[in-house]
């Protein structure tokens, strides 16, 4: 992606939040924009849960996301989990 394509794609983004279209994003405007979009993200994860599309994650939904999660994660493959390889700790030590 060009500077020129980040550019043009960030200012859509901040046109789709100036809801008022005066130019200007507002406090309330951004917080309505970020609150939307992270609702729809939400709504995406738990349609992808989902998995029998029946509205709800049943624990067998729940364990295929958490096997494909710790899988991914466990790089090495060992079937554990180091302190490197767990989220939020930190890679260094």
């Amino acid at each position: 992606m060009s500077k020129q394509q980040y550019e043009a794609r960030q200012t859509k983004r901040f046109l789709q939040a100036d809801a008022d279209g005066n130019g200007m994003v507002s406090q309330q405007e951004f917080d309505t924009h970020r609150a939307a979009a992270q609702a729809n993200k939400r709504a995406k994860r738990f349609a992808r849960m989902d998995a029998n599309k029946d509205g709800s994650i049943d624990a067998k939904e729940l364990n295929a996301v958490l096997d494909r999660r710790f899988d991914r994660l466990d790089r090495d493959k060992n079937g554990a989990l180091s302190s490197k390889e767990r989220p939020g700790r930190k890679k260094n030590g």
